[in-house]
């Protein structure tokens, strides 16, 4: 089932995942090559990257509140 997530991930998403991570400067490409569709470990690779990126950008606003404070 999980083989190709060709209708979740087709390669239009995969472009925009990767532009996602560009903006988060996340030194991230997947890996694959450009015909091939994102599979269940593109995306769930995706999922970890854009977790560490959120509680990075957590950890920084909590610095800047409290050094405010």
């Amino acid at each position: 089932m999980y083989k190709h997530l060709c209708t979740v991930f087709d390669l239009k998403s995969k472009y925009e995942i990767s532009n996602l991570l560009e903006k988060n400067s996340v030194e991230y490409r997947l890996k694959h090559s450009r015909t091939r569709l994102a599979t269940e470990r593109d995306v769930k690779t995706y999922h970890r990257y854009r977790f560490r990126v959120k509680r990075r950008n957590l950890a920084e606003a909590q610095a800047l509140t409290d050094s405010i404070m």
